[in-house]
């Protein structure tokens, strides 16, 4: 009894220190701005990609319109 309650925090903890969606996008829409600014166009839309597009958050729009003015 003891080993499941245990076992059941440890899964529990560790599901809940991982990242929300909405963390993870922000995450991306910021690792992505950081190569627009060195003009790596390709990495920060792959960065954004790798979400999945969002089309309703604008600055995830709005950085990966940028990602794509970019590389043109």
């Amino acid at each position: 009894m003891v080993k499941s309650l245990l076992f059941l925090s440890v899964i529990l903890s560790l599901i809940s220190c991982a990242p929300t969606s909405e963390e993870e996008i922000e995450s991306a829409v910021s690792e992505a701005r950081y190569h627009l600014s060195s003009m790596d166009c390709s990495k920060a839309k792959s960065v954004l990609d790798d979400v999945g597009f969002q089309d309703d958050d604008a600055d995830y729009i709005s950085v990966y319109a940028s990602s794509q003015a970019c590389e043109a």
